[in-house]
């Protein structure tokens, strides 16, 4: 099994989440190759309690975001 360029994000408070908005963005930026795959909103927060990055939770996330998709 491989692995995909995703992304997980963030949102600050009140903002609105536009998918398809955030991929033309980033591919006017970057190589097609280098854009991800899909972009992930929300999910708990990505933080361990030392207040490092969790990427662990965020794979595990992610993996789970992309088999509902399936």
């Amino acid at each position: 099994m491989g692995s995909s360029r995703d992304r997980v994000v963030k949102l600050s408070d009140g903002a609105e989440f536009d998918d398809k908005g955030l991929q033309l963005f980033v591919r006017e930026k970057l190589a097609g190759y280098k854009s991800p795959k899909h972009v992930f909103a929300g999910g708990p927060p990505f933080r361990a309690p030392n207040g490092k990055a969790d990427y662990k939770s965020v794979t595990e996330f992610a993996i789970e975001e992309v088999a509902k998709r399936a």
